[in-house]
C-alpha cells in the first residue's frame, strides 16, 4: 500500500490520463480498510495488533486444509482460520503499516474524514511500534519460518 500510494502521489496525472486513477484509489482503499481492521483504530494507544490471519507454516501437523496449500480466495475458505496477534516486538510490521496509512492519507487528502482516520491510525501504529520495539520475524517466533 505504501508503494502504490506513492506511485499515485507522484504520477496521479498519468493514472488520470489512463483513466485508472479511480481504480487505483479503490485498490488502495481496500488495502487501507483492511489494515485499519487489524487494530483498534479509534484508540490513541494500542497493545495488540493482528499480525496474521490464517495458518503459519509449521503449525499444521494433522494435514487439515491451510493457506500453505490453498489456491482459493479468502472469501471462499470454509474452514477455521487462526488469528495471530502481536502484543509487542513487531515494530517493523507496525511501522510499515503506519507508513502505508500515512502515504494513503495523502492520496485521500480530498476526503478529509478518511484522510484523518488514516493519519490517526498511522500515529497510533507508529507509537505502538516505537513503544514495543522488536522484529516481527525474530528468532523463535512463528513468523520466522516465512518472513525472516
Amino acid at each position: 500500500m505504501t508503494m502504490l500510494s506513492w506511485s499515485v502521489i507522484e504520477y496521479s496525472a498519468k493514472y488520470e490520463a489512463a483513466e485508472e486513477l479511480s481504480h487505483v484509489k479503490d485498490i488502495i482503499k481496500w488495502g487501507t480498510d483492511y489494515l485499519l481492521k487489524t487494530f483498534n483504530n479509534t484508540a490513541d494507544t494500542i497493545d495488540t495488533l493482528v499480525s496474521q490471519l490464517g495458518w503459519i507454516c509449521g503449525e499444521n501437523s494433522n494435514n487439515t486444509p491451510n493457506e500453505q496449500h490453498c489456491w482459493m480466495g479468502p472469501k471462499d475458505i470454509d474452514y477455521p482460520r487462526a488469528v495471530t496477534e502481536c502484543h509487542q516486538g513487531c515494530s517493523d510490521l507496525a511501522a510499515e503499516m503506519a507508513a502505508a496509512l500515512a502515504a494513503a492519507s495523502i492520496v485521500f487528502k480530498d476526503d478529509k474524514s478518511y484522510a484523518e482516520k488514516l493519519v490517526h491510525g498511522a500515529i497510533t501504529l507508529f507509537k505502538f511500534s516505537r513503544d514495543g520495539r522488536g522484529r516481527y520475524s525474530a528468532a523463535g517466533s512463528k513468523a520466522e519460518r516465512l518472513y525472516n
